[in-house]
């Protein structure tokens, strides 16, 4: 094999949310070809496809050369990863290259390195990736606990990030010492005629609605004397993270239900309830205490399915000022769901993104026990990707037949 062939091939299912919705993917590209590059002493450590196609190129002619030529195939296990027909598809055709290579040689050669991109579960993965031999041994715990997601937003887990990309890399590096062939032109099937892998098989996990409510001010609710930068003319545009972030906060929460594969409905809290129970989220924002509409309609928005999340942004001098007061008179209208688990207070633009996964998480929860299966028996323990022992070959998604673009 030459050195023009990558060493890896980047897989991810493309976010389509926000401005630049690929931002942490090509940073943790970039990151990998770096310790890959350094580690195995190669020009050619990656391909990635944002980050090498033209104006104008044949996309899928070069995706299927990539795919045909690289040694080793690193899919980034998500929710929306295992719904992407075009990541289906690059699993295929790199799956008929080691079917080939297995073929005439007897084995199946260990060449496909999976990221966690969120914590997920082995029953969650379809049967096509539960068969990947690949131990998340000696990984970071904090990269199983939160995923390359999590780990990438938090400042706090930068050291973990950096071990995790090295890990990855080394890993990257071993799978490559394994033999398999590229294949020539007349032996690659184009991208457009593969097949998706993953069609017809079980799905991660069902893609839920998600309801987003927005409890907050907008420019004419306003208390006496509060510093209108962070509202608009709607509850809807309220944003508690200016100046850091643009764009208001439901928005981000709709791009972190959107990734982690369901179905965000984003709505302003007006006293009516939804004509449907679903799992709800509610965003809060304190300075709705001082207002005597919206801590009424707060009290009648706590469903059984609700979970609680307050934004502070570290920017807001006034709200960090009277937040002991505020917190303490919005209780009473927000007691019951923010009681339950996956609710936070005082979150801020770092961990805001973990807090709304939590929140979803605990807001299904709560909806599937309280809503949906009241009668039914609890669930069992569910083996997680973290789930793994030293020595026991059954343990882990590499030995326990565990595991755009999408368009």
């Amino acid at each position: 094999m030459t050195a023009d062939f990558p060493h890896f091939f980047l897989s991810y299912a493309r976010m389509h949310f926000g401005d630049d919705p690929d931002l942490l993917t090509r940073k943790f590209f970039k990151d990998l070809c770096t310790d890959v590059s350094q580690l195995a002493a190669t020009d050619q450590p990656g391909y990635m496809d944002q980050r090498h196609l033209e104006i104008g190129a044949d996309w899928q002619a070069r995706l299927t050369l990539a795919l045909s030529t690289c040694r080793v195939f690193v899919p980034i296990y998500s929710p929306r990863y295992f719904t992407s027909d075009y990541c289906g598809r690059e699993w295929a055709l790199f799956d008929h290259r080691i079917a080939r290579h297995a073929q005439s040689n007897g084995t199946r050669p260990e060449v496909v390195v999976p990221v966690l991109w969120t914590e997920m579960e082995v029953d969650d993965l379809p049967d096509l990736a539960k068969s990947v031999q690949y131990s998340q041994q000696g990984m970071p715990a904090a990269y199983l606990r939160e995923g390359l997601y999590g780990i990438m937003k938090l400042k706090r887990y930068g050291e973990e990030y950096k071990e995790t990309v090295l890990r990855l890399a080394k890993a990257i590096i071993r799978a490559a010492r394994n033999p398999l062939d590229p294949l020539g032109e007349t032996d690659r099937i184009p991208l457009q005629e593969a097949h998706n892998a993953f069609a017809g098989m079980k799905q991660p996990r069902e893609s839920l609605t998600i309801r987003v409510t927005v409890a907050a001010c907008d420019l004419e609710s306003l208390p006496p004397g509060r510093d209108p930068s962070f509202y608009a003319e709607r509850p809807l545009g309220w944003n508690p993270y200016v100046p850091t972030d643009a764009g208001p906060v439901a928005q981000h929460a709709e791009e972190v239900i959107r990734s982690l594969g369901h179905r965000p409905e984003v709505r302003q809290l007006n006293g009516d309830r939804p004509a449907a129970a679903a799992p709800d989220v509610l965003l809060v924002d304190l300075w709705a205490a001082d207002v005597d509409a919206l801590a009424h309609d707060l009290r009648g928005a706590n469903s059984p399915s609700s979970v609680v999340v307050l934004p502070v942004g570290q920017h807001d001098p006034q709200t960090m000022q009277h937040r002991e007061r505020l917190e303490s008179a919005l209780k009473p209208s927000i007691r019951p769901s923010l009681s339950r688990s996956g609710s936070r207070r005082g979150v801020d633009r770092d961990e805001f993104d973990l807090a709304i996964g939590d929140a979803v998480e605990a807001a299904i929860g709560h909806h599937v026990r309280t809503v949906r299966v009241e009668n039914a028996p609890p669930p069992q323990k569910r083996l997680s990707l973290r789930d793994t022992r030293p020595g026991d070959p059954e343990s882990g998604p590499g030995r326990r037949r565990q595991g755009q673009k999408e368009e």
